[in-house]
């Protein structure tokens, strides 16, 4: 029974110290810098010197998207778990973030979320080279949801925002962060400005829609999709789950 316990706790120290509660949600600690949106799969290693697992996000695509994608903004402030989770991606500082944890006034970042999943999954639909890459398998994921470190500048355009969106440009081929105002002004924010320090994963879900087809229809949520809908096209009963969803 002790060995049991002990093999346990060591199972439960190497899953959580690579991650860190970001919205209460469990957040992976990132050791590269993916993109919100981008799609790819988790490559873990696991450091035996640090107990802990190391999470990369293996970017395979960043896709092209005709519309922008509305954000869900938060404005966190740090605490000793995530200064150290930013502190590992940046480990020299390079925002020059400044925490001390016996002071009350603790420097922020920003938390971002895709909140319209249903727009950004209609986006990968209009590729149908892409969709029919990801039918079976689903290993292949999509980034949810950052945790973003910034200069004191750049945050400052996210105090003012009032609606955020992520957007695809043709010419670099990547995303970027629209923030607009009250006023109607707009910001533009590039992740380049950016330090992504954690970051959430959903995976993508299969069903049967009106013409009897296999297609996506939308994104896992804690690795789960709902019910009826399934993880591989292949496993998606089209008579069974199209009258169930």
């Amino acid at each position: 029974m002790k060995n049991l316990i002990c093999a346990i706790g060591i199972v439960l120290l190497l899953t959580s110290c690579g991650t860190v509660v970001v919205n209460n949600d469990n957040q992976i600690i990132s050791d590269s810098q993916p993109q919100l949106g981008a799609i790819g799969f988790l490559e873990s290693q696991l450091v035996l010197k640090k107990a802990l697992k190391n999470y990369t996000f293996k970017t395979m695509v960043v896709p092209s998207l005709d519309k922008k994608i509305r954000l869900e903004l938060h404005r966190e402030k740090f605490d000793k778990k995530r200064y150290a989770a930013y502190l590992n991606t940046s480990p020299e500082n390079t925002f020059q973030i400044s925490y001390i944890d016996s002071l009350p006034d603790k420097p922020g970042f920003i938390s971002l979320q895709l909140s319209d999943r249903l727009e950004y999954v209609e986006g990968i639909k209009s590729n149908k080279e892409l969709e029919g890459y990801l039918r079976d398998k689903p290993e292949i994921q999509s980034i949810t949801a950052v945790s973003i470190a910034a200069k004191p500048e750049v945050l400052s355009f996210f105090d003012n925002a009032e609606s955020v969106f992520l957007v695809y440009d043709t010419k670099l081929e990547k995303y970027y962060l629209e923030l607009m105002e009250n006023n109607g002004s707009k910001q533009k924010v590039h992740f380049n400005d950016l330090c992504v320090f954690a970051f959430d994963t959903g995976g993508f879900c299969w069903g049967a829609n009106y013409k009897y087809q296999v297609e996506l229809k939308m994104l896992s949520d804690g690795g789960k999709c709902s019910k009826g809908l399934k993880k591989k096209a292949a496993n998606v009963d089209i008579e069974k789950d199209y009258l169930n969803f």
